[in-house]
């Protein structure tokens, strides 16, 4: 794992209470600079036979799968780890293409998989996947999702898939839930839930551990040719991960916005003329609500559609961004 990187997609930080601090870390693996300085090489440590292409995903670039690994040890080992604290909720997300042609359905192999492994013990896990029979599965330590629940899935749509965990530190109790959600062919369709599933069980290690580090596999015989936007929320614990966002360059450190305190509309001000500024709304778990290109120095954007509550918008002008925290009052 690199020590030091420049992050390309967005990180929020977010105040949750007195004792803890949630964060909303986006790796949409876009920025690509050369084989040994792109997204998922400054990201994550491991996934063999994953490559990041410079096209083809959601917003741009994505990851193409192998065909199958060995699964539990190929893992794309991300650079945070979760530190939970009583009344947390993690939330891990990643988005897949589904390709039903490159399914083998006697390899065993799953589309996607997301881990969950506390520094303690490893083997104190919650893993959660969507098979390549098309259902969902979580496993821990001492319980698993039964039946699973199946999914339809569609050729060639992207779908997200999300592993949330409620951690309980004083009762040891663990809280599981997973869900896909169907984004359409562009990946960027309004989330409509195809299946969910979840469950409660008690785990001394996982519910107290200071450093849960988070891992994800997927493959072309599970049915995911492609996989893109990896979604980390929750409580942070240690971390390989060096915030350089936009700093010592004039040109993204001269955009602002405002008003901070906002009704209908928002001013983005300071974009080089003639640069390309892509401008992203996400609200305070992460989740794409608006987006916009410009290249004026000046835009003005239409925020009528959301509700009231804390959003985060990211300014990304040649692989540098900036982003600012905005509340909507009406």
């Amino acid at each position: 794992m690199k020590k030091l990187f420049t992050l390309f997609g967005l990180i929020s930080l977010i105040p949750f209470s007195v004792i803890s601090q949630v964060v909303n870390e986006d790796v949409h693996f876009d920025a690509y600079q050369s084989i040994t300085d792109h997204d998922f090489v400054n990201y994550f440590d491991g996934g063999a036979g994953l490559i990041q292409n410079q096209t083809g995903g959601i917003t741009g670039g994505c990851l193409a799968t192998p065909d199958s690994i060995n699964w539990g040890n190929d893992n794309a080992i991300y650079c945070s780890h979760y530190k939970p604290v009583v009344g947390d909720t993690t939330v891990t997300s990643l988005c897949f293409k589904y390709d039903s042609t490159t399914v083998s359905t006697g390899s065993f192999q799953r589309a996607v998989s997301i881990f969950l492994n506390p520094n303690a013990d490893f083997n104190h896990y919650v893993i959660a996947s969507v098979s390549g029979t098309k259902k969902i599965e979580i496993l821990s330590y001492g319980w698993n999702l039964n039946p699973s629940p199946n999914l339809v899935l569609l050729h060639n749509h992207w779908y997200r898939f999300e592993l949330k965990v409620f951690l309980v530190a004083a009762s040891q109790q663990v809280h599981a839930r997973a869900e896909v959600f169907d984004l359409g062919v562009s990946g960027t369709d309004p989330a409509i839930s195809v299946n969910s599933g979840g469950g409660t069980f008690n785990d001394s290690i996982l519910a107290v551990d200071t450093m849960i580090r988070v891992s994800f596999t997927a493959t072309a015989f599970g049915g995911a040719a492609l996989v893109d936007d990896f979604h980390f929320h929750g409580g942070k614990g240690q971390s390989n991960c060096v915030i350089t966002i936009g700093i010592d360059d004039p040109q993204i450190n001269s955009i602002n916005v405002y008003p901070t305190l906002a009704q209908n509309f928002l001013h983005i001000n300071g974009n080089e003329r003639g640069k390309e500024m892509l401008v992203t709304i996400y609200d305070a778990i992460g989740k794409k609500m608006l987006e916009r290109n410009t290249i004026e120095e000046h835009m003005e954007m239409n925020i009528e559609k959301l509700s009231n509550g804390i959003f985060y918008l990211n300014c990304l002008v040649e692989h540098k961004s900036r982003t600012f925290k905005v509340v909507v009052l009406k």
